[in-house]
Order: structure tokens, then sequence, then C-alpha cells
């Protein structure tokens, strides 16, 4: 008799029942992760998935047509459920009706909050990070290690290249930077726009493109501050909600990502803007250098330092308190400048990080090692 919770034992021929549970059709960063791996393990034999989803859809397979393989699996329920996989924003860490219970759970800061840890200890088979930065913040924050898998994310190879069609911005610079993500402090907006309004005016034949995920950061007001400054270099700031398939013609519309992050899990609009070839400068602590290295990016140094402890939300207190990275604010706008003025050297960068990526972080091998991980627990059980 097998414990509650866990797969029974492996019958031989029987298909791998998964369960996945979190947001699917709606514009954001886990639904497209989800999206792309569901729909990947949905087309691949010897697996039955069904999705639970968490939010209501934004839109549907008429996105992509590969989404078909999701909506015919939408409140589908294996029998029996192997595996709950449970991906989504809040955490909710409620054992699962049936199924050995994995969990992915992304995290930003030094430490993880104490209630997440008690109850991966006593709730969760499996946790799963991206990155190496991840796993460590909870292990030493007292998860057990043997219970924590990094299993990387990926790129759509078809979406995010450098052959992408350009999508149209509209300035007339000639060099335009990219910032892709929440406007916020934990991705590093304000240090981006500091370092970019300190070391470029409106003289410099240069733009800088903001895509921005609204998380409720001061991002719009502080464009809107440097726009009221005509000495100010050019910003181009929004561009809406974009679906997945049109996202890499923006990356191969400019020239260098910059994401100057004080705290990230993974960091995909990176690994995207790499996948297109195109250079970036990135904070060097953390997340990104599981992917990232002096081959492949322009590191920004930076120190750890404790987050603001009077805007941390009390409701959640960290086993220690929480900390982050502080760029370099001189190194970054040193980095900046460099791009743009060694354009050829940045190019050669950028053709490195995009080999890099299309050999190493694609979903399907994203894929392939979450496959292979539930069927070596499935195995053993």
């Amino acid at each position: 008799m097998t414990r509650a919770g866990r797969p029974g034992p492996n019958q031989r021929g029987r298909p791998l029942g998964i369960l996945w549970e979190g947001s699917f059709f709606v514009h954001h960063s886990l639904a497209n992760i989800n999206c792309e791996v569901a729909t990947l393990l949905a087309g691949r034999d010897g697996i039955d998935i069904g999705l639970l989803p968490y939010e209501r859809h934004t839109f549907g397979e008429e996105v992509d047509p590969r989404y078909r393989l999701l909506t015919a699996r939408l409140g589908h329920r294996p029998a029996p459920v192997d595996f709950h996989v449970r991906h989504r924003w809040p955490p909710d860490f409620t054992p699962p009706e049936e199924g050995a219970f994995i969990l992915i759970q992304p995290w930003e800061y030094g430490w993880a909050p104490t209630a997440w840890v008690e109850a991966i200890t006593t709730s969760v088979d499996e946790l799963w990070t991206h990155t190496r930065f991840v796993r460590d913040a909870y292990v030493r924050s007292g998860v057990d290690p043997r219970k924590v898998m990094v299993i990387p994310l990926g790129v759509n190879a078809s979406r995010f290249n450098p052959d992408v069609e350009p999508f149209p911005v509209r300035s007339e610079k000639s060099f335009k930077f990219l910032f892709v993500g929440g406007a916020i402090d934990r991705k590093g907006f304000d240090v981006l726009l500091r370092a970019y309004a300190d070391e470029f005016t409106a003289r410099d034949d240069v733009c800088l493109v903001v895509k921005d995920f609204f998380y409720g950061g001061s991002g719009r007001e502080l464009v809107r501050a440097l726009r009221r400054d005509e000495r100010a270099p050019e910003v181009r700031y929004g561009y809406g909600t974009m679906d997945p398939t049109r996202l890499g013609g923006l990356y191969t519309a400019c020239d260098c990502y910059v994401q100057p992050y004080r705290g990230e899990g993974f960091g995909l609009p990176i690994l995207e803007a790499m996948a297109c070839g195109l250079p970036v400068i990135v904070t060097g602590r953390g997340a990104a250098l599981d992917y990232c290295s002096d081959e492949t990016a322009y590191l920004v140094p930076a120190e750890e330092e404790p987050f603001p402890p009077e805007d941390w939300p009390q409701e959640l207190p960290t086993v220690q308190p929480a900390t982050w990275f502080e760029p370099d604010l001189a190194a970054l706008r040193g980095l900046m400048r460099h791009v743009f003025e060694h354009r050829e050297e940045a190019t050669r960068k950028g053709r490195l990080a995009h080999a890099h990526v299309h050999e190493r972080y694609l979903w399907g091998r994203t894929v392939e090692e979450m496959v292979r991980r539930l069927e070596r627990r499935r195995g053993s059980a």
C-alpha cells in the first residue's frame, strides 16, 4: 500500500498521469510558461495530461494553432493522477486530492517566507525551481535539499530568433535599448531609467523602448517625469497587451536588452532577448548567472543588500531578513555607453548568446527534464 498523496507502483505501459494546475490563456509569464510546457506534454506519447485553470481566460487557441491541444485537455482529469503539478500565483500549498504534489514556486529574494518553508516541508512532495539561485534560497531557509530540483525554463525557437520580423517602433533613432517586464523596483527599472537619463541626452541617436507589464509600480510616473525634460533622451513606453507570438518582433526591432534587476527568479525576457541575438546588459548576481556569462552577456556588478524593511509586507515574514541586489549605477552607465559605441562587438556577443540559448534552453529540453524527473519518481515509488 502506498502513502496517500504518492503515486502507486509504476505500471509498465500505462501513461504518466499529470494534472497541471495554473493559469493558461492569460497575458503573463506564468501562464506563458504553462502553455508552452503543457502543449509539449500534451503532444507527447505516454503522457495523459489534464489542465486545471486557475484564472479566467483572456484569449484562446486562435492565438496559436498548437493551443488546440490545450483546449482539448481543459477540465480533463487523468485516471489515475500520478502527479499534481501546481504553478500559479499566489501560491497554494494545500495538498491535492490525488497524486504526488509537485510545486513550482518562483522566488526572487535571498531568504524564503517562513510559512512557505513550513508548508513545503509538510505538504509538498517535490519543489521545482528554475535556477540555482532560487534553489539555494529555499535550502538556506530550511527546505530539505533532496526535495528541491532545478529545472530551467526555455524559449520557443520559432518565436524567438534573429529572423523574426521586427515590430514597428515609432522612433527615428537608429539605436534602441529595450526593457521588457514590470517597471518596478525589483526589476531595476528605476536604476535603468536613471542610468539612461544620466548617460544620454536628446542629442544622442538612442531610444529606450519599454514594454511594461503593469504590476502597480511607479514606472509610468518616472517616464512622465523624464519626458518633461527637453534635454532627456527618448523613451518609448507601453505597447499594450502583446500576445507571446508577437513578442519576438519587439526584441528584433531593438539593438540591446537591459535589465539591471534587484531580484529575479529566472528572468525569462533576458533569455528571450538572447535567443533573438541581442546583446544583454544584466545584473551580474543571482538568477541570470545560470545562463549568462562574460562571454554571452554584459554583467553589471552588484552587491547583496537588505530589502528595505519598511517596505516588506509584514504578513509575509522570511526566515531571515529578505535581501536583494543593488546594481552599480556607474557601471551600468558605462556598459550602456560601451554597447552604444561598440556595436560590432555587441553584435558578436549577441550571436554567441543566441547560439548558447538555442543549444541549451529550448522548451523541449525543459519538458525532457520534467518527464525524466516524473518517471524517475514514479518508478521509485
